[in-house]
């Protein structure tokens, strides 16, 4: 712990350049998480939520392709940590995060929406706080209300502890994913 706690200290030598291994920079930044974990964890629901959102979106964006060789994949929190990844990944570290800190698995979905303003399947976490649902998106700065933002995605289906679930479309006047 001692090497480990110096070599991220020494995280950005002079040069500029990020010597570490990386392994190094993966216990760093899941080190430096878990101290935001517990830094976060007497805060109310909504505190945690905004910290843990903040925590996941600092960690690099890595297309599938690119990181794994193939069209998609869901990284798990560690895989997040020591490669990066993508919306999956994003939303998956955020729920796990969560779950540690507290916040009821019926009170979070990892929805895959289709994003009418970029034009692409995406995957966010849904949080319910206090009254509020919250959509915790990769692609923004912070969580924002689903009322706020409600016309931006279009459920396709949504996951959590208890399995996946379509929308119900004959309530909602909702037309299926093409």
């Amino acid at each position: 712990a001692g090497k480990l706690s110096k070599a991220c200290k020494n995280a950005r030598p002079k040069t500029g350049k990020d010597l570490r291994s990386a392994k190094t920079r993966a216990a760093c930044s899941a080190r430096s998480f878990q101290k935001m974990v517990s830094a976060a964890r007497s805060g109310s629901t909504t505190d945690r939520m905004m910290a843990v959102d903040r925590a996941v979106n600092a960690l690099p964006y890595v297309a599938d392709s690119r990181n794994w060789g193939v069209a998609d994949y869901w990284e798990t929190p560690q895989e997040m940590f020591s490669r990066g990844g993508d919306c999956e990944g994003f939303a998956l570290t955020k729920y796990f995060a969560l779950r540690d800190l507290g916040v009821r698995d019926d009170a979070m979905r990892i929805a895959i929406v289709w994003d009418r303003r970029d034009l692409e399947e995406h995957a966010v976490l849904l949080v319910q706080t206090e009254g509020d649902t919250w959509i915790l998106d990769n692609k923004t700065a912070r969580p924002v209300r689903l009322a706020d933002d409600a016309e931006r995605y279009r459920l396709i289906y949504y996951v959590n502890e208890g399995g996946v679930r379509l929308p119900d479309l004959t309530r909602s006047g909702a037309r299926p994913p093409r």
